[in-house]
């Protein structure tokens, strides 16, 4: 009986796992834009996945869907009087998520301080959905008490460290604020606006929880 060759599906096997992690090592390329006006500046991404035409599509119109919003804010000013600058960041884009967070400065004359105002924008790769905080978490899993409680010894550390100089309010829980987070590639980051709980003079507090402290909360694809 001839011997039946082991060659062929070894190097059958090779090459599939070698598509496949060529797959999952595939990241939306992002090609940056500016729009300019006068006191005003835009920069943003111009988001591309060569392979999903419609998750393209579905992303860049959520991205300019905010661009829009801010102009609108912007243009609510008086430009002889008011600097508004926008810049981004893609905290992560990998594992078929791209997130993404805007800064936005403002100053006006005569202002002690610019303000300062964050943005943050979690994708897809898929469809090119855009992702709420919960849609990071198993069903049923208590996340939204694991997250509270780890805010709340977060928000007395940096009040001890100086950090958060005054709360004007208690904090409501994650649940008052489910848009306003972004993912790094090991951290779930949280943040609030100027001014929601603390003074103006403390900016934007941001919340890094290290992903390996949410392990029995998050959906496994989020963990490298």
């Amino acid at each position: 009986m001839a011997r039946k060759s082991l060659a062929f599906p070894f190097l059958t096997g090779l090459m599939l796992f070698c598509f496949a992690a060529t797959a999952l090592a595939q990241t939306a390329s992002l090609h940056p834009k500016t729009v300019t006006s006068p006191g005003i500046t835009l920069s943003y991404p111009d988001v591309l996945l060569p392979k999903n035409a419609g998750a393209t599509t579905a992303i860049n119109e959520e991205i300019q869907k905010l661009m829009e919003y801010v102009l609108v804010e912007f243009g609510k000013e008086d430009p002889t009087e008011f600097t508004g600058e926008l810049s981004w960041e893609a905290t992560r884009n990998d594992k078929g998520l791209v997130s993404l967070l805007f800064t936005q400065f403002t100053y006006f004359q005569g202002a002690a301080h610019p303000g300062t105002w964050l943005y943050a924008r979690t994708f897809s790769e898929e469809d090119g959905a855009l992702l709420a905080l919960k849609d990071l978490f198993l069903p049923d899993s208590d996340w939204e008490k694991a997250l509270d409680e780890r805010m709340s010894s977060m928000i007395r550390q940096k009040q001890e460290n100086g950090e958060i100089t005054a709360m004007l309010e208690d904090f409501r829980g994650v649940g008052a604020t489910v848009d306003q987070f972004y993912l790094t590639d090991d951290a779930l980051v949280l943040f609030w606006e100027d001014g929601d709980y603390t003074p103006h003079c403390d900016g934007t507090p941001t919340f890094s929880i290290p992903l390996t402290t949410l392990t029995e909360h998050l959906k496994p694809d989020l963990l490298r």
